[in-house]
């Protein structure tokens, strides 16, 4: 996944072989929710050509250079996403992450990728994940605001068990 500029880490690829071997009822020893470190690294032996990397950040000048069009194309997705999920006629669902003190400076973590390539971060313009496995691993917590005071996140534990919740990631394209 990191040559669509998506880069997994160790977590992740961990919490998707558990989750594949839940799904399909394998018998397996693993414990809590993901597959252990001594099954990782199997994993890298039988896979000899993926590496451990660490992705380029995302720099100053490309992340300032997106142009009118591509914005407009970023919001355009959005609000049919918005249309599509019924979001224009439920506030509370829709949350701005504005002053969670979300970096604005792509610092990537270390990835695992195909070969020695590095993860380019602006390298997809859009990225859809369909796969339930992929989608129900990508969920996590984050620190969100909502214009509702008393409303949960939409990916509570439960929803979060839905694979067709996380169906599709919009990423901003960069030029």
């Amino acid at each position: 996944m990191a040559d669509m500029g998506y880069g997994v880490n160790r977590e992740i690829v961990m919490r998707i072989a558990y989750t594949i071997v839940e799904k399909t009822g394998r018998k397996h020893s693993f414990t809590g929710d993901s597959a252990g470190r001594s099954w990782f690294e199997g994993f890298r032996r039988r896979h000899p050509e993926l590496t451990i990397r660490t992705p380029l950040p995302l720099s100053y000048n490309r992340a300032v250079s997106a142009s009118p069009d591509v914005v407009s194309e970023f919001f355009g997705k959005v609000g049919a996403l918005y249309g599509r999920l019924n979001l224009f006629s439920k506030p509370n669902q829709i949350y701005n992450t504005d002053e969670t003190g979300v970096s604005v400076v792509h610092r990537p973590g270390i990835v695992i990728a195909q070969g020695f390539d590095i993860p380019d971060p602006g390298y997809v313009a859009w990225l859809k994940i369909n796969h339930p496995e992929i989608a129900l691993s990508t969920t996590g917590t984050s620190t969100t605001m909502s214009s509702q005071p008393n409303s949960a996140s939409p990916l509570d534990k439960q929803q979060a068990a839905s694979p067709d919740v996380l169906d599709e990631v919009l990423v901003l394209p960069v030029p």
